[in-house]
C-alpha cells in the first residue's frame, strides 16, 4: 500500500493497488458479516416514484 501510495503513474498505483488486494485476498479470507439495507419515507405528496433515495431529493416537488 505504502509503495502505491507513493506512485505518481495512475496506471501504475492502480496495478500496484490491484496487486496488494491480490496478497490480501489470498492471505486472508474475506466474509462480508453486514449487508445495509436503506428505508426511507417519502410523502405522498411528491411528484416522484416513492423509490426515491436520498441524493435526489433536490429534485422533488410539492404537489
Amino acid at each position: 500500500m505504502a509503495d502505491a501510495y507513493a506512485m505518481i503513474d495512475p496506471a501504475e498505483r492502480v496495478a500496484q493497488f490491484r496487486r496488494a488486494e491480490t496478497i490480501f485476498l489470498e492471505a486472508m479470507p474475506n466474509i462480508p458479516l453486514l449487508h445495509e439495507r436503506a428505508y426511507w419515507l417519502v410523502s405522498d405528496r411528491t411528484r416522484t416514484p416513492n423509490a426515491i433515495q436520498p441524493q435526489l431529493w433536490r429534485d422533488l416537488e410539492l404537489k
